[in-house]
This record gives structure tokens, sequence and C-alpha cells, in this order.
């Protein structure tokens, strides 16, 4: 158990993480109203992203639905997605860059020899 002590600016950051079982999702099944343990334990569990002033610790909550059910992202979530994806193609990007640079720089020099003083190039 974390212990802030006086004067200390210390918080502590508490994080469950909730998996659901194979065919079990939390937004599905509350509709039928047949909660699994681990989203009645989601449910339950504290969600206090700013501590309290006499508190040194802050709770979040993650629940992952179980597989083969549809997973609802939140826009910050594809956002997020997005990019990853984009960071992962940024080396191609900028070796695509690097070849489209040397083409045109060839270019150039070609036709700067062909319009004046060849020894400027």
């Amino acid at each position: 158990r974390h212990q802030a002590g006086i004067g200390t600016c210390s918080l502590a950051l508490q994080i469950g993480f909730f998996f659901d079982g194979l065919k079990r999702n939390i937004n599905v099944d509350e509709d039928s109203q047949r909660l699994t343990n681990i989203g009645r334990l989601f449910r339950a569990h504290s969600l206090k992203i700013k501590a309290d002033l006499t508190s040194s610790y802050t709770y979040a909550k993650v629940y992952i639905p179980g597989l083969a059910t549809p997973l609802d992202d939140t826009p910050s979530e594809r956002l997020d997605s997005i990019l990853d994806a984009r960071q992962k193609a940024l080396p191609e990007d900028y070796a695509d860059a690097l070849v489209e640079q040397g083409k045109e720089t060839a270019v150039d020099t070609v036709k700067g020899v062909f319009k004046g003083d060849w020894s400027q190039v």
C-alpha cells in the first residue's frame, strides 16, 4: 500500500484491467442484463482521475471485451490507431522523399549543365 508522507508530492495511480471472456461484451450483455463477473467488477472499480486533497491515490479502469465480440472504439482510440499506423509508415515516406530529392537534384544538375556555365554545377 502506497504511503504519501507529509510534505511530499507523491501520488499512486492504480489501474484496473478487466479482460472479459470469449463472446462476452459488457455493452451487449448489459442489454440482456447478463453481465459477467468481470463486467460487474469493472463497473464496481473506482474511477477517480483527480485525487482528493486528502488522498494519495488516483484510480483508472480499462475494459477489454472478449474475443469474437464487437469492439466499440472511442474516437480517441481510433485516432491513436491511425497515428500509430502513420508512425510506422514514416521511414518509408522518408526513404521515398530522399529518392525523389535525389532525382530532382540530378535533373536540375543536368538542366544547369546545358543552360550555362558547366563549371558552376
